[in-house]
């Protein structure tokens, strides 16, 4: 069912106004009963017979406001923020994996690749997740949580596609263990938002 909302409206920015939908998927994987799913171009869908109105999708919604300044304290312990947020580091270094496969198959050095995969194999996590263009539809990206190595191997390059990461936390409530997420900052501002 189509829906649209006023601008007042807490659904009103994933459902009316999807030029501020940031597609993390964030609305979707909190939803408690299932009542959001994703359409073809990776928007929001809503289905209002099964939504209770519980308002967390408007909660964690990426696209809906940054506050810059507690952004700034919780990332660097002060409010001084700029409007941008991009000047504020703590530290800029380089580095690259010494596994030569993660290496030549990882973007900048494959550290991404070899934190996650040190991370599994000390036990600190027990799976990642990640993403990987999909073999039925090179085109088109896909979400999984890699358990090994070779999984991975497999989420390496980065991947200039909508990829909604954050709908794949309905999956999460029903494992247990720990989970590293690969994400982008929209995708992290909703999980901060949650």
């Amino acid at each position: 069912m189509t829906a649209r909302f006023p601008p007042n409206h807490p659904l009103y920015i994933a459902f009316t106004e999807k030029d501020l939908c940031t597609r993390c998927g964030t609305c979707v994987g909190v939803c408690p009963n299932g009542a959001l799913s994703l359409d073809k171009d990776n928007y929001p869908e809503i289905d209002l017979d099964n939504c209770v109105q519980c308002g967390l999708c408007a909660k964690v919604c990426a696209g809906g406001s940054v506050n810059f300044a507690e952004l700034s304290e919780i990332t660097f312990g002060h409010k001084e923020a700029t409007i941008d947020f991009d000047d504020h580091f703590l530290q800029s270094t380089i580095g690259y994996a010494t596994d030569e496969k993660l290496r030549t198959g990882g973007a900048s050095g494959g550290v991404v690749s070899a934190l996650l995969w040190n991370m599994q194999k000390e036990g600190t996590i027990d799976g990642c997740i990640v993403t990987r263009m999909s073999r039925e539809n090179p085109c088109r990206g896909e979400l999984y949580i890699a358990k090994g190595y070779d999984e991975i191997r497999q989420s390496q390059q980065s991947k200039y596609v909508v990829i909604p990461v954050n709908s794949l936390l309905a999956k999460l409530r029903n494992l247990t263990g720990r989970y590293a997420i690969v994400a982008l900052p929209c995708q992290v501002h909703g999980l901060r938002l949650l």
